[in-house]
């Protein structure tokens, strides 16, 4: 299980590399995001560009709109918990853009999305969790009923159960989706 950019990025790496060793996972799970990838060209370029001059602040903003209140925090952690994140989500794309960039070999073992209805980073997932496909060619959905992005916190006993359950997309070997 991988939750969120970075989560998402080390699972899939994982993943990759116990089927590479001849280990095929059963399914790989994935919280609170769909994979992403960098756009390319000079438009795109100077668009990064103006993402690295944001401040903290707006990120911390952002944080608090999703449920996560920094203020909390003394500001020297604070501003370092969002460097790390604002790094580790530029990792992710990077990761997620060289996958697709490569057009990597596709994975044996599905890949379930783990969503709360209510993350406004996980909107549309009726549609966006077979995104996936471009990284395996079963994917299932889980949807946990007015949860937020942050669900691992608040619905870690339901979450425990979907990642040791397996999920009707890996006993069918088709797309699934189900709701909880």
């Amino acid at each position: 299980y991988g939750h969120c950019g970075v989560g998402s990025a080390i699972v899939a790496e994982v993943a990759r590399k116990l089927e590479a060793a001849g280990r095929v996972p059963q399914a790989i799970y994935i919280g609170g995001m769909f994979p992403f990838a960098r756009p390319r060209g000079p438009y795109a370029a100077l668009r990064n560009r103006l993402e690295t001059l944001k401040s903290n602040r707006h990120y911390a903003d952002w944080l608090t709109s999703m449920g996560v209140h920094t203020d909390e925090l003394e500001p020297q952690l604070a501003d370092r918990i969002i460097s790390n994140m604002r790094a580790d989500s530029r990792a992710s794309e990077e990761y997620f853009t060289t996958l697709l960039d490569r057009r990597v070999d596709k994975l044996s073992a599905p890949i379930i999305s783990v969503v709360g209805s209510k993350d406004p980073v996980t909107d549309y997932y009726a549609e966006r969790y077979t995104e996936w496909q471009f990284l395996t060619d079963t994917v299932g959905l889980v949807v946990l009923d007015e949860a937020g992005h942050f669900f691992l916190k608040y619905r870690a006993d339901e979450l425990a159960e979907i990642v040791t359950t397996v999920h009707p997309a890996v006993r069918a070997g088709e797309d699934r989706k189900s709701t909880r």
